[in-house]
């Protein structure tokens, strides 16, 4: 899988401006405002999961067309709601690219997610805890077993 196209039809809510504070249990808590929880259910609607979620590190390119010249442009809730759409976590995006539009008519997210090379590759596996470093660690490139080589010969000497 190399890029999911999705075109989500709706305005989203602001996610900075999406929290209402409310009383629950005599204690106050932030849930989503309802436009935000009726964009939400909009987009599950028209949103399916695909049949392979990216698992990769992920560049985001999106225009969000807006009814009015008043929101700000803010990806941040239609972000989350690709969480488990199109990839597994929203933590892979690496890469946004993010656009404002105006369409008074059909206000709409269009949204591409592609894959991308690993950014910051994952963690090397630690040095082993006896500290012996050979030919047979695997944790050494060639160049660095080339290197401690040449510094055991120079000790040596």
């Amino acid at each position: 899988m190399q890029a999911i196209s999705i075109k989500i039809f709706g305005e989203p809510a602001s996610k900075a401006n999406s929290r209402r504070l409310v009383a629950f249990g005599g204690m106050s808590r932030l849930i989503k405002s309802a436009k935000a929880l009726s964009y939400s259910e909009a987009f599950k609607q028209q949103c399916s999961p695909a049949a392979e979620l990216f698992t990769c590190d992920v560049r985001v390119t999106m225009k969000i067309y807006y009814a009015s010249r008043r929101p700000d442009l803010d990806e941040s809730l239609v972000l989350d709601l690709l969480q488990g759409v199109a990839y597994a976590n929203d933590r892979q995006v690496k890469e946004k690219h993010i656009y404002w539009g105006l369409d008074k008519e059909c206000p709409r997210v269009e949204a591409l997610i592609e894959a991308i090379a690993e950014v910051a590759p994952k963690k090397r596996p630690p040095v082993p805890a006896d500290g012996q470093m050979g030919k047979d660690n695997p944790t050494l490139s060639e160049k660095n077993k080339a290197a401690l080589k040449s510094t055991k010969r120079r000790i040596k000497s």
